[in-house]
């Protein structure tokens, strides 16, 4: 399934990196605007996309000021990019970088089903 595809860094991530599917984690999924948060609590899967890139340092430059996150000060912004655990489509797990919801839940509504559309 192929997500987003009118967003524009979306584009930028099909330039530099590589789509190897699906992935999950455990968490909750949250509707915060027109937009999803992930937060790393709760036991519900959350499932995503897993891309592969040569150059993170380069995404990363790009991704980072478009999910609020500012590594010079990573609790200021809505976002947090932590490397997390991820169970991928074969049943096996690793470690994938993601942007993680910091901000307030408590008027946000919880995206049950795990999946954004």
């Amino acid at each position: 399934m192929e997500r987003y595809p009118d967003n524009p860094f979306r584009q930028v991530i099909q330039q530099q990196a590589i789509r190897v599917g699906e992935g999950k984690t455990k968490g909750t999924l949250y509707r915060i605007e027109t937009y999803p948060g992930l937060v790393l609590s709760g036991n519900s899967w959350v499932w995503g996309e897993v891309w592969k890139s040569p150059n993170l340092a380069s995404l990363f430059a790009v991704l980072d000021p478009y999910e609020d996150f500012d590594p010079e000060n990573p609790d200021l912004g809505e976002y947090k990019r932590m490397k997390i655990s991820v169970q991928g489509e074969k049943e096996t797990y690793f470690d994938a970088w993601t942007y993680v919801y910091i901000g307030s839940i408590l008027t946000k509504s919880p995206i049950v089903s795990g999946y954004f559309s």
